[in-house]
């Protein structure tokens, strides 16, 4: 099973996308709104980002447990941009 961490998971399309992902990927967040969502392991906020087990910013000799990272202002702005 992929893990994945959105950013803006608890906007509009990072909850679209966990209603979508939640059965089939282990899901994290990384929000402003630490809301807890059905189906999503952990949210963590901005100043928390060190902390996300993985993602190669805390310790690069882990093992990495996010396989994705899901960062929707970035696919926005090309969005919006294109």
């Amino acid at each position: 099973m992929k893990r994945i961490l959105i950013t803006g998971i608890n906007g509009f399309v990072g909850t679209d996308f966990t209603e979508k992902w939640k059965e089939s990927h282990v899901l994290y967040g990384l929000d402003i709104n630490l809301s807890p969502k059905n189906g999503v392991k952990a949210i963590y906020d901005w100043n928390q980002l060190a902390e996300i087990p993985g993602t190669g910013i805390e310790n690069k000799k882990q093992h990495p447990v996010v396989n994705d990272i899901i960062y929707f202002f970035n696919y926005l702005c090309q969005y919006f941009n294109s």
